[in-house]
């Protein structure tokens, strides 16, 4: 499957996709090869939040665990989101190893005084990482992939994937897991298992995700627009480089989606075509309608992004 963009009626760009349909134990459908490595990046988050909330000896309500597994885009909304997992930890803004920036949220960024690390889009899981150190007894720079919380989250990641897993450095500064999409849609089944009953930790944080997209992205976010979209019967999380995973909680399934060149409206116009495809009706078309649409600076319509098999 390509995603091709088109300007008039000429084809200007192609975006190859890889994608699997993951249940009940084994990839039932597939798109594209599956089996090269990838980075997993921010759709890593529900997976490393599982393993620092026990830790933290925190109870947060259910719009505190979104923001731990977000890749959120500094509004109001998600600082003070960010503010209260780090009082409730004890812990301070200077105990954030993310890194500064600035809100992602276009309002957001002109209202902003300068760059901060509570602004970074990963400060919420950097929270909880930062409460867990300061619950164990930890040293405060939990970054490096030896640290006991780093090796825990490991441990936890190989366990839930099934699959040998390399890293490298994330963008936020804490190690990114390394493994075949397969893998990924493995994980992310076994979140929309534990969503759908119980009270696991990633049960929780699945269900959480779900009930508040917009602490869990922010406006304009695919991901935010997917589980809004599909009104409470979908967890999805975005990941860099042109990366989204999709967890359903009814059948116990997971939809990975890789886009190679990296560009994220290819990535949302390959979901919207195999969400269609693998679940119709989960997600509102309205959702995907835009993507489709290539428009000039002026808002004209000059040409359209569409399905390859």
């Amino acid at each position: 499957m390509d995603v091709v963009v088109y300007r008039g009626g000429v084809p200007e760009s192609e975006h190859a996709v890889a994608a699997v349909l993951f249940a009940d134990g084994a990839v039932r459908e597939q798109v594209g090869p599956i089996d090269r490595a990838v980075t997993w990046r921010s759709a890593a988050k529900p997976f490393q939040l599982e393993v620092t909330l026990p830790l933290t000896g925190l109870a947060p309500g259910d719009r505190q665990l979104a923001i731990g597994a977000s890749s959120h885009w500094g509004q109001p909304v998600h600082t003070a989101l960010v503010g209260e997992v780090l009082t409730a930890a004890a812990c301070t803004e200077g105990e954030l190893y993310c890194g500064r920036d600035w809100p992602s949220h276009p309002a957001s960024k002109r209202a902003a005084e300068g760059a901060r690390a509570v602004f970074n889009n990963c400060s919420g899981k950097h929270a909880y990482m930062a409460g867990a150190c300061r619950a164990c007894g930890w040293d405060p720079d939990y970054r490096p992939v030896v640290h006991p919380l780093q090796q825990r989250i490991l441990s936890r990641v190989i366990e839930r994937t099934g699959a040998p897993v390399e890293t490298v450095v994330d963008g936020c500064g804490v190690p990114c897991f390394v493994l075949p999409i397969p893998a990924m849609g493995r994980a992310w089944a076994a979140l929309a298992t534990e969503a759908a009953g119980g009270s696991t930790p990633l049960g929780r944080i699945g269900r959480a995700m779900s009930a508040w997209p917009v602490e869990t992205g922010g406006e304009g976010a695919i991901d935010t627009a997917v589980m809004a979209g599909a009104g409470g019967r979908a967890v999805a999380k975005v990941g860099a480089e042109g990366l989204i995973c999709v967890a359903v909680p009814a059948a116990g399934a997971s939809v990975i989606v890789k886009v190679w060149t990296g560009d994220a409206t290819a990535r949302a116009v390959a979901l919207g075509a195999l969400l269609e495809r693998w679940f119709p009706n989960l997600v509102s078309a309205e959702v995907f309608a835009g993507y489709s649409v290539v428009r000039n600076v002026v808002g004209q319509d000059v040409g359209r992004r569409a399905i390859r098999d």
